[in-house]
């Protein structure tokens, strides 16, 4: 999942980019989406990425005669890969921020092809259980009724992740 940042009145708000089907012929990993932030009419900009693949990056794509900037460098051809946090301005509007964090979620326990323990109680996870894998050190740990692994303390048993279930986002432009 991934935000775009903007400043309003009330503070930092994180927006959802929302994906739209852009008619792009697929490449040679899947179908391309375009992204675009919810208040594109008044930041011109395009963002692409492949869906199939999470691992693959945030592109910028704006048309010619946009400027924009990403770190308070031009991006003279309109043409940019993005990082997590990387500041976006776009036609001299205020500084917008890319988030790409995930947040931590319960999911199955899939088979890893080798028994994995779990950094808090140090037991084998089933496969098939309830668990969750850190987005930060993607470390699983057990998440049910029985165990409560994940959630036991503020924050990952091997990290600083926060371990929080909610979709508050661990990062935001204000701890800058």
């Amino acid at each position: 999942m991934a935000h775009l940042w903007t400043l309003t009145k009330d503070g930092w708000q994180a927006r959802t980019l929302v994906a739209r089907d852009a008619g792009l012929s697929p490449d040679a990993h899947g179908l391309l989406e375009v992204v675009t932030p919810s208040d594109a009419a008044n930041r011109p900009g395009v963002l692409l990425r492949a869906p199939a693949d999470p691992a693959r990056p945030w592109l910028l794509l704006a048309a010619p005669d946009v400027p924009v900037r990403v770190n308070a460098v031009e991006v003279p051809a309109g043409l940019r890969v993005l990082a997590h946090r990387d500041a976006l301005q776009i036609n001299g509007c205020p500084p917008a921020f890319l988030s790409t964090e995930d947040p931590p979620a319960i999911a199955t326990m899939p088979d890893a092809g080798r028994e994995v323990y779990c950094p808090r109680c140090k037991q084998a996870l089933a496969v098939g259980a309830a668990a969750v894998c850190c987005p930060a050190c993607h470390t699983w740990h057990h998440q049910d009724e029985r165990l409560g692994c994940w959630t036991y303390t503020p924050t990952c048993a091997l990290c600083e992740q926060r371990s929080a279930l909610d979709d508050t986002p661990a990062w935001s432009p204000a701890d800058l």
